[in-house]
């Protein structure tokens, strides 16, 4: 496992190709710019179109709920970085909403 500290500039991960979900704002975006600063090249996605993905990184908009939307991403994935090595899955999936309590 590679700890990487925030503004190291160590380019540790040189060459890697990493692709975060939900990296456009809070964790995500956090994730992003560590592997930016680690040498990494990225590619970030969100449900709709921002401006807050971090600078340097590549950014598609792509539903992760629908399979239209994760097909999408693999294709940018394919495309954009040739596969990858790195996957930080922060965000999307089915909707999770949980059952009511059943009650006795």
């Amino acid at each position: 496992m590679t700890t990487i500290e925030n503004g190291s500039g160590t380019r540790e991960l040189a060459g890697k190709r990493a692709l975060v979900t939900g990296g456009s704002r809070g964790i995500g975006a956090a994730v992003v710019r560590q592997l930016l600063d680690a040498g990494a090249e990225v590619l970030t996605t969100a449900s709709s179109a921002t401006s807050t993905v971090p600078e340097g990184a590549t950014f598609v908009a792509a539903d992760l709920r629908t399979r239209a939307g994760a097909e999408a991403l693999a294709a940018a994935a394919h495309e954009v970085l040739g596969g990858m090595d790195i996957l930080v899955h922060n965000a999307g999936g089915p909707d999770r909403t949980p059952a009511p309590w059943p009650s006795r």
